[in-house]
């Protein structure tokens, strides 16, 4: 259970350009703190698109990911996990296609790789200003738990932060407010998706979908039900993470 070595073509990927080429997108809250430093908080859910969108092509429009970016007024370090450059795209999807067999149905969009920038900002985006209030770099990180048991496999509990990115009907009338005043475009259309989350615990290859530049290959994904069989999920993610933590020493 061993991932393999990242090819040149999927290193140095940012954010919203593995999110392009990935053919499942986890939702999640991704804390920025100013020094650069990020948390995450909460359960991570999987929302799948429309799987004849899934099999056809790749990348994504950026216009069609579920990215909300919070931040504070006259904060601009943000940019650097947001740009996309064109040709190093172009060149992940064709490793994946001719390396990782979940990706060989593949084809790719060339209408939607050539509207991405050379080296930019894409301008789909939504960016959203907040106040002046900026996070406190000194506080103490949220803990990590690492991933639950089975029988604690559920969307919501207690004791897990009430907001997320996920595209529900009941919104709030501020909410609403904010994007009539301050967008001009109308109204704004999430990506096509699943009716229902993605369960990592029955879901084959889901790391894989997920997260290409983990596991570029296929191998080592704790998702695949072939390895490891008697293993729970969070045995299999411990033992990538010793992994990790003996490669770096």
């Amino acid at each position: 259970m061993i991932p393999s070595t990242v090819p040149t073509q999927l290193s140095g990927l940012t954010q919203v350009e593995e999110m392009l080429i990935a053919k499942a997108l986890p939702i999640m809250h991704i804390y920025i703190k100013p020094g650069g430093q990020r948390g995450y908080s909460g359960h991570t859910i999987n929302l799948p698109q429309n799987v004849s969108e899934l099999a056809q092509s790749l990348p994504r429009y950026p216009k069609d990911l579920s990215i909300i970016i919070v931040r504070a007024k006259g904060k601009g370090n943000f940019v650097k996990n947001l740009s996309v450059r064109r040709q190093v795209v172009s060149d992940a999807i064709h490793w994946l296609t001719k390396n990782n067999p979940h990706y060989s149905d593949i084809e790719l969009n060339y209408n939607a790789l050539n509207s991405l920038p050379e080296n930019d900002v894409p301008s789909e985006p939504l960016s959203i200003e907040t106040d002046d209030t900026t996070t406190d770099d000194n506080k103490t990180p949220l803990p990590d738990f690492g991933p639950v048991a089975s029988e604690e496999d559920i969307v919501y509990d207690s004791n897990t932060d009430s907001s997320s990115f996920l595209p529900v009907n009941d919104t709030h009338q501020q909410e609403i407010d904010f994007i009539r005043d301050n967008l001009s475009q109308g109204q704004i259309n999430w990506p096509t998706l699943g009716n229902s989350p993605l369960n990592e615990y029955v879901t084959p290859y889901l790391a894989t979908m997920a997260f290409p530049t983990l596991f570029p290959d296929g191998k080592g994904d704790p998702t695949n039900p072939a390895i490891l069989k008697n293993a729970t999920l969070k045995e299999k993610v411990k033992q990538l993470i010793k992994f990790a933590e003996k490669k770096r020493q």
